[in-house]
């Protein structure tokens, strides 16, 4: 008679020479000698660390290589490239070029709807507001437009402000603002005026 190595059941030694009476107790005790043997030498890193030590995964028990995150170059996890979304998100926008810059604060963020007196509102009605293929479908609708155009505005070092203002807004169709692509269909001076008597 056998004793298994596993379970310490007694066997006749049918499987693995004897020392296992079942392939699962066979496969169990590999797994746990390895978890034991992996155990061990994590043990002997950690002597005398805590646990909450940086570089030290609390899952796993092992010791995590370090990396400084892209953008405040804390110490973070080796898998990762920024600590949270906040600095990923200002990482991007500091990679962005500076006319990608310059256009996101040259974007319009009022509504047309809080002037109803600047703006034909009836094309909304008639066309209704722009919307890609994959986001509602209508390609006639109604855009608002950079009078004097933001390419303009970057290369004349104008104030992005100035380009977002309402003043500079007109509701035309989208395709009529693709065609129209970067050209101004005002001066710089004309704007100004706009903005004075807006």
């Amino acid at each position: 008679m056998y004793k298994c190595e596993t379970c310490s059941k007694s066997h006749e030694g049918t499987f693995a020479t004897g020392r296992f009476c079942s392939r699962s107790c066979s496969n169990s005790f590999s797994t746990k000698s390895k978890r034991s043997e992996i155990n061990k030498k994590v043990g002997e890193k950690l002597k005398g660390r805590s646990n909450k030590m940086k570089g030290i995964s609390l899952k796993t028990g092992k010791l995590l290589e370090l990396r400084k995150c892209f953008n405040c170059e804390k110490e973070i996890d080796a898998r990762k490239s920024y600590c949270n979304r906040k600095c990923l998100m200002e990482f991007h926008r500091a990679a962005k070029t500076s006319f990608q810059n310059y256009r996101l604060k040259a974007s319009f963020t009022f509504n047309v709807y809080d002037y109803p007196e600047y703006f034909n509102l009836q094309l909304i009605e008639q066309y209704g507001i722009y919307r890609a293929k994959n986001r509602g479908d209508n390609t006639e609708g109604i855009v608002r437009d950079h009078m004097l155009s933001v390419k303009e505005g970057f290369i004349n070092n104008i104030d992005p402000k100035i380009i977002a203002h309402p003043a500079n807004c007109s509701l035309i169709q989208h395709r009529d603002n693709c065609s129209k692509n970067s050209k101004s269909s005002i001066t710089y001076a004309e704007l100004l005026d706009k903005i004075k008597n807006f």
